[in-house]
């Protein structure tokens, strides 16, 4: 199964939330709303942004879209009290649906496209309109809020679901059909089957029932011990039908005929959507934490799941073609960078996952975890955990010397070295200042340099953990501090003045310094030395000449979070750029693209 992953935002608005989104029939479009009244389309191929609709369009928030059959227009309802029909090709409005009081909260096609169904809130009312000349053609009254409005596949029929029920109407003279309801139930949802022959209908915590969608006749009432809840729906071909069963956090599968159970989908939450693919093959589950957890339908077993919690580490492996990310839920998910799919998952830390790295031989990934004081080696192509080192106190970081031979772990007010054959403790750099460490290790592997809360940075020989050098600055230095890919200099922040310095890595002579609007976050060389990249507490990135320091190119942060925790991770890989933020969104960039762009 190949899953790719897309992020799509609003560059005007990049922090806005998603309202309301929206596939294409074919599977080619993506529309999505956020906080304007601009309706944006993507091509889902390769995430180009092909239209954004807005001329002659909104003045609100646009909180429903549904493409047509044939996929040329789409249709949004609006907190404005309007829907609008879109010539996507073009841009342009085609019509302009008046007539509801309030929020249309809910828009749909006729299969065959001659009809377009809308829904409000406000006004408990549904509308059916003419989707060539716009002119409203029948207005239900429902007295109760409208959640949900579906046609039968050949359009002959429309259902409504609200006021507690599901009821039918005929679309050729607008009769009232019958009504489906759960006893003593107050919500319930609905979802027709593919073949328009069957409706299936399942409350909060009560049963799944199954129901003619003809004549409304109730067909099979299905019972679970764990009781039963939306979502649920039926299987492409119509022979299954998987409900939630939020009590024990699983999804079940039962015959839709008999109304025996099939099997049983464990999950980590209660699920809020599913959904199987065209083909029936998968079946997709969504919880409220953002998870997706993908099964095979016939076998059950889990073909992809993303982390439960948000994600605290980050890594390239070194040929870039993986990313490793660790999340506060205690996993690691190793990522296909090209294809967006979970590789392996792996899982033995209990809590927070601080720290990954990867060897610069892409055989050993090394992660750590405060929660449970530990560090662990991993192989990278199977997931098999080799080995665990133990920690006295809180890690500060992790990292491989670059023949991948040694383990460098520091830990506040100590720091490491093992052997990464027999994972012997060969050395502890110290003693060290009491209090907050960070390392770094130089490139050719001989040297390490570490910062403390004394304002002191000291560099030690990587093999022996002998000091090689310690350097002082009046205004005091802090972490991040690294050394430059030669090895002859090394960057350190200076907290108290937001400036960022180099010194000479022998001798600890001064030889210049960065100003910086803020102060320093993060620091990083490219991989040549001849630039210098450094983020600040905001999240803007600043890009510096290393020999001139003059300013080569500025990124600013697409988020503005409040707060040191909430600001967003950058990681530079040899060819690609990676910032995740605090929201869960993750941008993925070529450095060289973004060197031409600035």
């Amino acid at each position: 199964m190949n899953l790719r992953r897309l992020i799509f935002v609003d560059s005007r608005d990049p922090s806005a939330l998603c309202k309301r989104f929206s596939l294409s029939a074919d599977g080619k479009l993506l529309a999505a709303s956020f906080a304007s009244g601009d309706v944006l389309v993507w091509r889902l191929s390769d995430g180009l942004l092909v239209q954004r609709l807005h001329h002659q369009g909104h003045t609100e928030p646009v909180y429903s879209l549904a493409f047509s059959p044939d996929n040329h227009s789409l249709v949004s309802g609006s907190e404005d009290t309007t829907a609008i029909v879109w010539d996507i090709r073009h841009g342009r409005a085609l019509l302009r649906l008046e007539g509801h009081c309030g929020t249309v909260g809910r828009v749909a096609y006729a299969p065959y496209g001659a009809f377009i169904a809308t829904a409000s809130d406000s006004d408990e009312s549904v509308k059916i309109w003419d989707a060539t000349t716009g002119a409203c053609l029948h207005s239900f009254d429902i007295k109760g809020r409208p959640h949900q409005v579906a046609f039968s596949p050949n359009g002959s029929h429309v259902y409504i679901d609200g006021n507690n029920c599901c009821s039918i109407y005929e679309t050729q003279t607008y009769t009232y059909i019958a009504e489906l309801r759960h006893r003593d139930e107050k919500y319930c949802e609905s979802s027709v089957s593919r073949q328009g022959d069957r409706i299936v209908t399942a409350s909060l915590k009560d049963q799944v029932k199954i129901w003619s969608a003809e004549t409304g006749e109730q067909l099979l009432t299905i019972d679970h011990p764990r009781k039963l809840s939306y979502p649920a729906m039926l299987s492409p071909d119509g022979s299954e039908v998987v409900a939630a069963c939020d009590k024990d956090k699983t999804a079940a599968v039962f015959d839709s005929w008999t109304g025996q159970l099939r099997r049983v989908y464990p999950l980590s939450r209660a699920s809020y959507h599913a959904s199987y693919s065209p083909h029936g093959d998968y079946v997709a589950f969504g919880d409220g934490a953002g998870v997706l957890y993908v099964h095979d339908a016939k076998s059950g077993r889990l073909h992809h799941q993303g982390h439960a919690k948000p994600i605290s580490s980050l890594a390239f492996s070194p040929d870039d073609r993986s990313l490793a990310s660790g999340a506060e839920d205690g996993t690691v998910v190793i990522w296909d960078i090209r294809h967006g799919r979970a590789l392996l998952r792996l899982e033995g830390h209990r809590g927070t996952v601080k720290r990954i790295v990867y060897a610069p031989h892409g055989a050993l990934i090394a992660t750590g975890s405060d929660y449970d004081h530990s560090v662990k080696i991993w192989d990278a192509s199977t997931g098999t955990c080799l080995h665990r080192i133990g920690l006295a106190r809180d890690l500060c970081q992790v990292a491989f010397s670059p023949n991948s031979s040694h383990l460098y772990i520091d830990q506040i007010g100590t720091c490491w070295i093992y052997e990464t054959q027999t994972y012997t403790c060969i050395a502890e750099l110290g003693p060290l200042t009491p209090g907050y460490h960070q390392l770094s290790v130089s490139r050719q592997g001989d040297r390490i340099v570490t910062t403390s809360r004394d304002g002191q940075v000291k560099i030690w020989s990587a093999v022996t953990g002998e000091e090689l050098l310690t350097i002082d600055y009046p205004k005091g230095l802090w972490d991040p501090a690294i050394l430059s890919p030669d090895g002859s200099e090394v960057l350190a922040a200076c907290a108290p003045d937001g400036t960022a310095v180099t010194f000479d890595s022998w001798t600890g002579q001064l030889r210049r310094v960065y100003e910086l609007p803020r102060v320093s976050n993060h620091v990083s060389y490219s991989l040549d030395g001849d630039c210098v990249a450094m983020e600040d507490i905001p999240g803007d990135l600043h890009v510096r000449d290393a020999k001139s320091g003059a300013f080569l190119a500025k990124f600013k942060a697409l988020s503005r979070d409040a707060g040191f925790n909430d600001e967003p991770l950058f990681l530079l890989g040899n060819q690609n750029f990676m910032v995740h933020f605090s929201d869960g969104l993750s941008l993925l960039h070529n450095i060289q693209d973004m060197l031409r762009l600035r």
